[in-house]
């Protein structure tokens, strides 16, 4: 017979993303391979999730028998763009909205290994350590020793670890307002 398969064509994801492999036969093979089987969630399964940390091509073999073979490839191409908000003002008056000063972001952070901040005297008045971006409630609520501290400027120093084992450090000003 003559056989048909096609992976599609190539692919574009961000990082942390993931995206089915899904090739369309003709045939049920007899055996198939995905080389090579890095990122896939299940490298035995005809249709694969890969969450690729980098660009990446595959080449999938589907056998009708043991001297009849196709092949197609397919490349995923990775964006590593890395979507980062740290606000740069906060009123924790308990109204429900911008109560605490946290960092925001999509799913390319792993963690937050460290966030510290600190007043203008350079006394540290707020840390937390490994949690994940987008918990308001991980976040400084703008007290220190359990007392609302003054508006005013503070310092941060923020440690995120992306989900391709890179980390990268941010300081900056977080205006507490009231």
């Amino acid at each position: 017979p003559i056989l048909n398969l096609t992976l599609g064509a190539d692919k574009n994801v961000g990082l942390g993303q993931n995206i089915q492999l899904d090739p369309i036969l003709n045939f049920t093979p007899n055996a198939f391979e995905w080389i090579p089987p890095l990122y896939l969630d299940d490298p035995t399964a005809l249709r694969p999730v890969s969450t690729p940390e980098a660009d990446i091509t595959y080449v999938f073999f589907a056998a009708f028998s043991a001297d009849c073979f196709v092949q197609d490839s397919i490349r995923i191409r990775v964006d590593k763009t890395k979507k980062v908000y740290i606000p740069n003002a906060f009123s924790p008056n308990d109204d429900g909205f911008n109560d605490r000063f946290t960092v925001y972001s999509d799913i390319s952070i792993r963690q937050i290994n460290k966030m510290q901040v600190f007043d203008r005297w350079g006394e540290m008045i707020f840390e937390n350590e490994d949690f994940f971006p987008n918990m308001e409630s991980e976040g400084w609520n703008g007290k220190y020793r359990n007392k609302i501290l003054n508006p005013g400027l503070y310092v941060y120093v923020i440690e995120l670890e992306y989900i391709d084992g890179e980390t990268q450090i941010f300081s900056g000003d977080i205006l507490l307002l009231k």
